[in-house]
């Protein structure tokens, strides 16, 4: 499925500079300092500690001028169905949102059992930039591949979808499940690594 010609290129959302997880990605860094260990035992749930370590308000500031753009693409596009696909696309846009998070989880996991990995942002990075990226430039195989072992095109792919004339709204429910499955899966594997951590200061 080709993007719509008359839908601007501007209103993929960039995730580039959406800095909402820093205290996820800190930990890698902050790990052969032996600085975890004093978060580790405090009587609250390590991943949601990290989650939200250090988060401010404006750490999700250039995400508001790229939704703002895409509405405002959007109503230029118009259509009589434009008040139900905006919600639909902030919906989708949020998942998105869950899905990256869940791979950034996965990737930070691996930081418990291998050392010197502070480098793991670059990839997300990297993944972030091809996510910007509309999905139908790949060849079939990478899409599936973008689609679930490395689920970058739930990113900013799927949610301008909702503006294509020919929108499926099954992409709604996979995305659902997706997000909701790679939450789950994320939990699992962090915690499973954090098992085999052995003290830094010990």
């Amino acid at each position: 499925m080709a993007l719509n010609s008359d839908i601007p290129s501007w209103v993929l959302v960039r995730f580039r500079d959406v800095r909402y997880i820093d205290g996820i990605r800190s930990i890698p860094r902050l790990l052969p300092r032996g600085e975890l260990d004093g978060r580790l035992t405090k009587p609250i749930d390590f991943q949601f500690l990290m989650s939200f370590w250090g988060i401010y308000p404006s750490s999700l500031g250039p995400l508001i001028p790229a939704i703002l753009l895409t509405i405002a693409g959007a109503a230029e596009i118009g259509g009589s169905d434009l008040g139900l696909k905006i919600p639909v696309y902030l919906l989708l846009l949020g998942l998105g949102l869950i899905v990256h998070y869940s791979l950034s989880i996965f990737f930070t996991a691996f930081s418990f059992v291998v050392t010197r990995i502070e480098d793991i942002q670059w990839l997300d990075s990297g993944l972030r930039d091809l996510g910007a990226k509309p999905i139908d430039i790949y060849p079939k195989f990478i899409k599936y591949i973008f689609f679930t072992v490395l689920p970058i095109a739930f990113y900013a792919n799927v949610p301008v979808w909702v503006f294509r004339n020919n929108f499926n709204s099954l992409w709604v429910v996979y995305t659902f499940a997706f997000a909701g499955f790679a939450l789950w899966a994320s939990r699992q594997f962090f915690y499973h690594c954090l098992r085999r951590y052995n003290s830094a200061s010990s």
